[in-house]
């Protein structure tokens, strides 16, 4: 699971290491004030679920 500033990517594999899903889910930055950048955790916590 890597979650970055615009988006997460989550992938799954077998005990022999084969590839068996991948998805990625973008979400937008909040920016609360000029020079700020916040990320809502409810919406990442939907966006990943």
């Amino acid at each position: 699971l890597d979650i970055g500033t615009s988006g997460c990517k989550a992938v799954a594999f077998d005990e022999e290491g084969s590839l068996l899903a991948r998805a990625y889910r973008e979400y937008s930055l909040l920016h609360p004030k000029p020079g700020w950048a916040e990320l809502d955790v409810n919406l990442l916590w939907k966006k990943i679920k």
